[in-house]
């Protein structure tokens, strides 16, 4: 997303826009095909437990979705210290 050249700017969003649309494909696919179609073929289950196993899923979607690291693609690079200046921490060089 912060790549001088163009074409590798292009390329990235590739792999988050994929992650974003297997997140997506399976909210929909919870929410709308298994939750829709399956409330009445669930014998002996209360409605309420249905509405609970859909709001802990969704809670639980979307702090994934959150917390997903390809996602860390639309923020900005790591600043690199001025040169001369000591790094919080050693870098493997080999």
């Amino acid at each position: 997303m912060y790549a001088n050249n163009t074409l590798i700017r292009v390329v990235s969003v590739g792999p988050v826009l994929l992650v974003l649309g297997i997140f997506f494909f399976e909210w929909y696919a919870f929410n709308f095909v298994f939750m829709l179609r399956g409330l009445g073929r669930w014998r002996g289950e209360p409605l309420e437990a249905a509405f609970l196993r859909a709001f802990f899923f969704n809670a639980f979607w979307l702090l994934a979705l959150l917390g997903t690291p390809f996602l860390r693609g639309f923020e900005p690079p790591a600043v690199e210290p001025p040169a001369g200046e000591p790094r919080d921490q050693q870098v493997f060089t080999g």
